[in-house]
């Protein structure tokens, strides 16, 4: 990969019938699973990525969420797979759950300086 254009050349066979795509052209690419089992997909942004593990909030009913560590694997279409730690029919939080987090945050650290 070309580090400072972060352009990768590829050489790509497939039908191009109306020869709207010419050698040399620039495109981007995204690769999807095939479609397979059933897999469990979540919304891409209810996943929050810390650097070191992988979070969605779980909302729990009247207004109370908890964090749940998640792994995940592939994403397309704005949808991420969870491969383990959620379970169907749980409701995640799409919207907002970076305020969860940061609140939950400030209380515990305010609970440390008590």
């Amino acid at each position: 990969m070309n580090l400072a254009t972060r352009t990768l050349t590829a050489r790509v066979s497939f039908p191009n019938p109306k020869m709207q795509l010419l050698p040399g052209m620039f495109m981007t690419v995204q690769f999807a699973a095939a479609p397979g089992s059933d897999v469990l997909m979540v919304p891409s942004e209810a996943v929050i990525e810390t650097g070191t593990r992988r979070v969605v909030m779980v909302s729990e009913g009247d207004g109370r969420f908890r964090p749940v560590n998640v792994e995940t694997g592939a994403q397309s279409g704005g949808q991420t797979e969870i491969r383990s730690g959620l379970t169907v029919g749980e409701r995640v939080v799409v919207s907002g759950q970076f305020l969860i987090d940061s609140e939950a945050s400030l209380k515990a650290t305010e609970a440390r300086l008590k």
